[in-house]
């Protein structure tokens, strides 16, 4: 750049990953790969959030594989956190109606949780430092993990709500901010 007279500053790239489609066939059982589709017709498809997510969950060096069968289901990695961050709003929103409620001691499964989101930092420098966003979605699948069996215990009369709160905003903060996905929130 610096030979044809632009500074350092005024490069600009796009980085570029190969993707390998794959649905599952009813009619025997497996998953086939499928044929390259248009980028409209794979948008419309799995939409952009899936191909952005699936695209990046994988180290940039690496050829993302994508499920179309599978993209939005139950069992699909972006659904599981999407579901955490949206079951954090709803239990909040639960809490704040509940003024005075006691608060137990935290959990060992909310220590771990709230562990993984005391790291979030140090992964976002190794991210960018390695580009390697692949290291995100890692992070928030771990959260997202440890987040729904950690819910899935949580008495709604003692909550631990300032972990509750930290946990829905870094999901929120990660996918919106920073992985430019969509986060889910209910209706008022």
């Amino acid at each position: 750049m610096q030979c044809l007279g632009y500074t350092k500053e005024q490069f600009q790239f796009i980085i570029v990953q190969p993707i390998k489609l794959y649905a599952f066939h009813k009619a025997n059982q497996k998953i086939h790969p499928l044929p390259d589709l248009a980028p409209e017709e794979l948008i419309s498809a799995i939409g952009m959030d899936a191909l952005r997510w699936y695209s990046l969950r994988v180290p940039l060096t690496a050829v993302a594989p994508i499920n179309i069968s599978t993209a939005g289901q139950p069992d699909d990695s972006l659904y599981r956190v999407q579901s955490a961050h949206f079951r954090c709003c709803t239990l909040l929103q639960q809490a704040k109606e509940e003024i005075g409620a006691e608060v137990c001691p935290p959990l060992p499964i909310a220590e771990k949780l709230n562990s993984l989101l005391q790291v979030v930092p140090k992964i976002l420098e190794q991210s960018a430092n390695e580009i390697a966003p692949h290291l995100v979605i890692q992070h928030l699948e771990a959260i997202s993990e440890i987040c729904h069996q950690w819910l899935d215990s949580l008495s709604l009369t003692s909550p631990d709500y300032a972990l509750l709160l930290a946990t829905k905003q870094t999901i929120f903060y990660l996918l919106v901010n920073i992985l430019n996905v969509t986060a889910p929130e209910p209706s008022n």
